[in-house]
């Protein structure tokens, strides 16, 4: 009986240490696929476009300049919409996320790779070209 009830203590451990492993695991799995830099990204940009057409496409035309996408994936793909949709594959390194265009959607080829920053809070995200400055947020 004795034997039995040790048994038993034992098992009741294993199966114990058993559930907490995996409970562990899949919290650990679960938190590294929530990158806080994959998801949908918005940005506005102030324009200085002709203003004096008011047409539905001159309109269209200016609403995309001013609101572009970007769309980074778990894949380390990504696309932008910038006027145009432009597809590439992304890569990061502790704040710094590297954007290295492959083409349009109309296979057009787009240079050149982008290099921007990924706020501490990783709720905005700064790339810089020249005297060009946008800024996209989750």
């Amino acid at each position: 009986m004795r034997s039995k009830l040790r048994n038993n203590v034992a098992m009741r451990k294993v199966v114990a240490l058993a559930l907490v492993a995996s409970s562990w695991l899949m919290a650990s799995c679960s938190s590294s696929s929530q990158d806080p830099i994959v998801g949908s990204w918005k940005a506005t940009i102030d324009v200085d476009m002709d203003q004096s057409d008011h047409s539905a496409e001159a309109n269209a035309a200016r609403e995309i300049v001013r609101h572009p996408t970007l769309v980074i994936r778990a894949d380390h793909s990504y696309e932008m919409i910038l006027a145009i949709p432009i597809e590439g594959t992304w890569q990061q390194s502790g704040n710094r996320v590297d954007l290295a265009p492959t083409g349009t959607n109309s296979g057009t080829a787009i240079n050149p790779a982008l290099s921007g920053t990924l706020s501490d809070d990783k709720k905005t995200l700064t790339f810089k070209k020249g005297v060009d400055t946008i800024v996209f947020s989750k």
